[in-house]
């Protein structure tokens, strides 16, 4: 449940650097889990990561050049 309610299943793909998930249309949007995935400080089609939560992130997972907003 870590995109949160609705979502049944989630896979990263590293090598295409995307995220494939099912949900249920009753319990959520896939806008609303772009904003779930922006809260968490990942940016998701467009919806720009939340710079605080980017910046708790762990070093490894920040993306980020110079890590700086763009």
């Amino acid at each position: 449940a870590a995109l949160g309610r609705g979502v049944r299943t989630a896979t990263w793909n590293a090598q295409t650097q995307r995220l494939t998930f099912q949900y249920r249309p009753d319990k959520t949007t896939p806008t609303q889990v772009r904003q779930r995935i922006a809260a968490a400080g990942h940016t998701a089609d467009g919806q720009e990561a939340d710079t605080e939560a980017y910046n708790r992130l762990p070093h490894c997972c920040q993306y980020r050049e110079n890590h700086h907003v763009h």
